[in-house]
């Protein structure tokens, strides 16, 4: 979630379009297919062939701080292992955490860290998982300001020890985006040059974010004088339906 005190919003502001879409369990899968697993993300494919992708679920998590302000995330997504999977050692479940940002925020990675630890803290006490259940939640910012995601991805790297106190530990590829580890940052700027892929959501929203003169944007959204909620709101459900039309 973006924080107004980090300078002017970017000339299409995550909230609450994206997040409007991003409501949409194909707009999840298109990310995990996609955006998500290798050569342009961190998950093997032999991950993503172990999740039961039918099972994409949203989850609605929120806490209370020890200020007593109620607190969530922007987005968390739940999705099964298959029952081979499970049987060949995968957990029963996989969590996607996701945020989304306009700008840059410096201590994403603490932002992480905390909301990992209160969803685990949350779903223990819903009875969800036992203490000692493996519950891996991959931690992803979708990013769509001008600028290139800059910010420290791992605590670790934040913090940066000295090498006289073995210096900052490395962590192997294959868990540097799961909570509490690090998380990865998908930049719109960085796939804009990337071809369109026919019937992906994700797809579709980096091209709107940057179609030249904000011409498919405007064809889209429309120019009428009422608010974005309201636009995407009876829009996104037709959104959804035209990414996944063929070209």
């Amino acid at each position: 979630m973006d924080d107004p005190e980090q300078g002017a919003p970017s000339r299409f502001p995550f909230d609450p379009i994206y997040k409007a879409l991003c409501c949409h369990v194909q707009t999840v899968r298109d990310l995990l297919r996609a955006y998500l697993t290798e050569p342009h993300g961190p998950l093997r494919h032999e991950l993503l062939a172990a999740l039961d992708l039918d099972t994409l679920r949203k989850v609605s998590i929120e806490w209370v701080t020890r200020e007593f302000r109620l607190r969530r995330g922007d987005q968390v997504w739940q999705v099964d292992f298959t029952q081979g999977a499970q049987s060949r050692g995968y957990p029963r479940f996989l969590f996607v955490n996701l945020e989304f940002q306009s700008r840059r925020d410096g201590y994403m990675a603490l932002r992480f860290l905390e909301q990992g630890g209160e969803l685990l803290r949350e779903l223990r006490a819903q009875g969800a998982i036992r203490e000692g259940d493996p519950c891996p939640v991959l931690c992803v910012v979708l990013h769509n300001g001008p600028p290139r995601w800059t910010a420290a991805k791992s605590a670790a790297d934040l913090v940066g020890l000295p090498a006289a106190l073995g210096g900052t530990p490395s962590v192997p590829k294959e868990v540097s985006s799961f909570f509490p580890w690090g998380y990865w940052p998908i930049d719109f700027v960085a796939h804009r040059d990337r071809a369109h892929i026919p019937g992906n959501v994700m797809s579709m929203m980096i091209g709107i974010e940057f179609a030249e003169a904000n011409r498919l944007r405007g064809a889209v959204m429309g120019d009428r004088p009422e608010s974005t909620r309201r636009r995407v709101a009876r829009h996104r459900g037709s959104l959804v339906e035209a990414a996944q039309r063929p070209l």
